[in-house]
């Protein structure tokens, strides 16, 4: 997961996540795309850049292997998701299962 928030009052942040087996219809880039390395294991994977989770902050675990990303690459990622965001304010309800994955 990538933490995007600090937790509030409650203790509760916004994440993404970084998997192999994201849903079909989440909206995703490489790791590389936000210069993560690849995983040793398990190759490259990829983060949702559709709308965050909010999970406690008790919830969270360290990745494994630990990766940083720097703060331009953050900068991009809390971009992308807020133009994911933005075209789903614009889309009607009929329109938002089929341009989910749109940017």
């Amino acid at each position: 997961m990538i933490i995007l928030t600090e937790p509030d009052a409650e203790g509760k942040v916004k994440v993404t996540t970084i998997s192999h087996k994201h849903p079909e219809s989440t909206p995703q880039r490489p790791t590389s795309w936000y210069g993560l390395p690849e995983h040793p294991i398990t190759g490259e994977g990829t983060i949702s850049v559709g709308k965050p989770k909010v999970i406690h902050y008790h919830q969270l675990k360290p990745a494994s292997p630990p990766a940083r990303m720097s703060h331009e690459y953050f900068a991009l990622l809390l971009a992308d998701i807020g133009k994911f965001e933005r075209n789903l304010m614009t889309l009607g309800p009929s329109d938002r299962m089929s341009d989910e994955n749109s940017l």
